[in-house]
């Protein structure tokens, strides 16, 4: 999580650009941000939201995949349920 946290920070130029681009306030993402640094866990849905979101920033590169994929699946194990549409 810190890689993507420093790719969009690279991309973006600052915190507060970041930020904004993830969806957050300033304080939301510094909360993150600092979770992330002490090697905290993330909630899987905080996770999976900011995966999300910066696939989309990225327009769905697939030079991301490799970082995307394994948080992806461990999430998807993790859930075990599988939606269906109108149930």
């Amino acid at each position: 999580m810190k890689d993507i946290f420093d790719l969009l920070f690279r991309r973006l130029g600052t915190q507060s650009a970041v930020a904004k681009a993830l969806g957050y306030t300033e304080r939301q993402y510094l909360n993150i941000r600092r979770k992330v640094e002490r090697g905290e866990e993330l909630h899987p849905r905080v996770e999976t939201f900011i995966l999300v979101r910066t696939q989309m920033l990225e327009g769905n590169s697939f030079a991301l995949l490799p970082t995307l994929l394994p948080a992806a699946c461990a999430f998807a194990s993790v859930n075990g349920e599988r939606w269906t549409h109108g149930t």
